[in-house]
């Protein structure tokens, strides 16, 4: 993760996102939220780059959810990016299209 004045903060999310890692990737969230709010300044944005993420469920979709809306609820506006038709397929599917809306590609720093 990446932050500065004018640059958003930069979360890059790769592997499996399925009730099989669950515990583990709840950790991964919770530690990039924690270090996101304590960075100084703290950033405006968070870019989720989805580039890397492999398989992803309900389970997946809904800690994603949850992570998304932390971050909100802190003034930090979430950007979700890169993934690939298929876990956008399964995004829409389980009705998380809303929640994980992303963008075509990753945003990258000037």
């Amino acid at each position: 993760m990446k932050s500065s004045t004018n640059a958003p903060a930069q979360v890059l999310l790769h592997g499996e996102w399925t009730m099989t890692q669950a515990a583990e990737r709840l950790e991964l969230l919770t530690a990039e939220l924690a270090r996101q709010l304590k960075a100084k300044p703290k950033p405006m944005r968070a870019v989720i780059d989805l580039t890397g993420v492999s398989e992803l469920d309900a389970c997946g979709c809904q800690l994603l959810a949850v992570f998304l809306e932390n971050l909100k609820k802190h003034d930090i506006v979430p950007s979700p990016c890169g993934s690939t038709p298929e876990i956008e397929a399964t995004i829409r599917l389980l009705g998380f299209a809303e929640a994980l809306t992303t963008d075509q590609a990753p945003v990258k720093e000037p």
